[in-house]
């Protein structure tokens, strides 16, 4: 298997920042239930788009914390 070059040219190790799977993860799911307005369930919503079932993706959250004053910021 290939793995992805961590860093290019055009990034400098200055540029380059190491975070934990967990980080990366929450910040993801985060990324992607914001894009989908905050919808969990049903054909446009996070789970899908993520390829998991609802449930995972709601159990997923809470293990990392991820609550509704993080995707709903404007309400």
């Amino acid at each position: 298997m290939d793995f992805p070059k961590m860093m290019t040219q055009q990034n400098t190790a200055q540029d380059f920042q190491l975070r934990t799977l967990r980080e990366f993860e929450k910040e993801y799911i985060l990324k992607v239930v914001q894009k989908c307005s905050g919808k969990i369930f049903g054909e446009n919503g996070a789970a899908k788009l993520l390829g998991l079932p609802p449930t995972t993706l709601i159990s997923k959250m809470q293990k990392l914390g991820i609550e509704k004053k993080h995707h709903f910021k404007n309400k």
